[in-house]
């Protein structure tokens, strides 16, 4: 579900902070952070956000994760096709491509919405769907 905040009042490291997402990475490729707040002491089920600032104005893409990823993957790209760091055959590799988590996540159910509306409630701005 995407949501952006208008003339946010927060950076975006203090809006996380703020709805209680820790942090878990930033892509640099895609000017993103990525965010998690577990449900659960095993760290699934847990909603994630993609995050990033555009101008004044927050930029979140939730959802919720109800598992580990469960395809195979490799953790490095320069793993050759046909290995992977977990020693599954190339074949999934090939399958799947190389660095490819696959995972139930859910974008737009109950639980997510009602994630998304706390969020607003926290953040206190200006909305609108993205």
């Amino acid at each position: 579900m995407k949501i952006v905040v208008e003339n946010c009042r927060n950076s975006l490291a203090g809006a996380l902070r703020k709805i209680g997402y820790s942090f878990k990475r930033f892509d640099e490729s895609a000017k993103e952070t990525s965010a998690v707040r577990a449900l659960a002491r095993g760290g699934f089920p847990r909603f994630h956000i993609y995050a990033k600032t555009e101008g004044s104005a927050l930029h979140l893409n939730l959802h919720l994760d109800q598992k580990r990823p469960s395809y195979p993957h490799t953790k490095r790209a320069d793993t050759p096709l046909g290995t992977s760091s977990r020693g599954v055959n190339g074949e999934a590799a090939a399958r799947y491509g190389v660095g490819v988590r696959a995972h139930s996540g859910e974008h737009e159910s109950p639980a997510v919405k009602k994630e998304a509306s706390r969020i607003r409630t926290l953040l206190n701005g200006s909305f609108r769907s993205g």
